[in-house]
């Protein structure tokens, strides 16, 4: 969203920061400070907020405020902006209200993540480059190479740490104590640093909200990697994502297993069959369009210079392979078609008769045919009807076979 902020240029309203010290605090009271129309919405500056802004990688909390609806949370300095749907009265106290479920899917995503790069950190010596909480998913991305082995290694010391519930505790160490401090950081930080510390595991620098004991993220689901940029780019879920996950999961194997009559531990051999009955169908199709080409191709008369032909659920290629079969053996024009007056044809013709150039312009105006190919040959698409296309042949002069 794009909001003007140029106008607060000098302002300075530090916005205490409830969320660095109280992640669980979802309804809390503010004095308004400041409220300036911005398009169809409100800037309001509080003097204290429990809405964490966008930042690290995941959106802004939502919810309410003086029960206007909080569209948005961004951070300008040490002032944090809300976004709101209406005016609220300056110099008033306001109760506001963040959307519960949104903050908690964010704590359990975002510290899971912590757990999984902490990890790779400390298991692989892997560093933890990007981070992403979506819509769907989590992606995190590290500057090393992950294969399956690896992740389900981490996937399981990652449950391990939530069992365990481990403390975590967000703080701002002194300028003293950051110096004797290793901790991890995607970049170089100006003024402040606010630490995150999951006790006995990871310490990163992290400006977001998160939980108060690894138990209450729930659990860890990485759902996979895969090669990017260099490194290795995660996908991966924590708590009721996680669970809502493994619920599509298993109504997904439900559904196989009943589509196969095969318990669930038999599906993977199911399926397996099912592909090599398909292959071999798939095989057998060939062998019989191969048979019904050389066959068709087999009963043209050499004199027969002028020929269309409709086949039942041939591709392009198997449309070529019969037209290029036919014109050898006639030297003259060919076309064949296969498809549905409802769903349009598809379509190969070749005219080996010296008049292609005049055939092909004359083809597609009549049939409004798109396709292209090399002289002698055109092949497309064409919406038509089957009485359409043998008319025009009839009335250049081609018959059917």
């Amino acid at each position: 969203m794009g909001y003007n902020l140029i106008y607060l240029i000098g302002r300075r309203n530090m916005t205490e920061r409830l969320f660095d010290t109280d992640s669980h605090l979802l309804d809390f009271e503010a004095r308004v400070l400041t409220c300036e129309k911005s398009g169809e919405d409100f800037l309001v500056l509080l003097d204290a907020t429990a809405f964490a802004p966008e930042a690290g990688g995941q959106l802004s909390d939502v919810g309410t405020l003086g029960g206007r609806a909080v569209r948005d949370v961004r951070e300008r300095g040490d002032e944090i902006y809300h976004v709101v749907d209406g005016a609220l009265p300056v110099g008033k106290t306001v109760l506001g209200k963040i959307d519960r479920a949104r903050r908690l899917r964010h704590l359990q995503n975002h510290t899971g993540e912590h757990i999984v790069t902490g990890l790779f950190f400390r298991e692989y010596g892997m560093n933890n480059v990007g981070f992403h909480l979506g819509h769907e998913d989590v992606t995190l991305d590290l500057d090393g190479c992950v294969d399956t082995p690896m992740l389900r290694r981490i996937e399981h010391l990652a449950n391990l740490a939530v069992a365990e519930n481990r403390a975590v505790r967000a703080f701002y160490p002194s300028a003293e104590e950051i110096s004797s401090l290793s901790y991890r950081a995607k970049g170089e930080i100006e003024g402040r640093v606010r630490l995150v510390e999951i006790e006995g595991l990871d310490l990163c620098a992290c400006c977001v909200p998160h939980v108060k004991h690894t138990g209450e993220v729930g659990g860890i689901k990485l759902l996979g990697a895969m090669r990017y940029k260099g490194g290795t780019r995660i996908h991966m879920k924590c708590g009721l994502d996680a669970l809502e996950q493994a619920n599509i999961w298993q109504e997904r194997e439900n559904a196989l297993s009943q589509l196969l009559s095969l318990p669930p531990e038999r599906i993977e051999e199911g399926v397996k069959k099912l592909m090599e009955d398909l292959g071999a169908a798939k095989y057998k199709l060939v062998q019989r369009k191969r048979e019904q080409i050389a066959e068709t191709v087999e009963r043209v008369d050499p004199e027969n210079k002028r020929i269309c032909l409709f086949m039942t659920d041939f591709d392009v290629n198997e449309l070529r392979q019969l037209v290029a079969g036919i014109v050898e053996k006639t030297g003259g024009l060919c076309a064949a078609f296969s498809g549905d007056d409802e769903g349009g044809y598809r379509f190969v013709l070749a005219d080996l008769g010296g008049s292609f150039e005049d055939t092909a312009a004359r083809f597609r105006a009549a049939l409004t045919a798109k396709g292209g190919g090399k002289p002698p040959y055109l092949q497309g698409t064409l919406m038509a009807t089957e009485q359409d296309i043998r008319m025009f042949f009839e009335e250049n002069d081609v018959g059917t076979f």
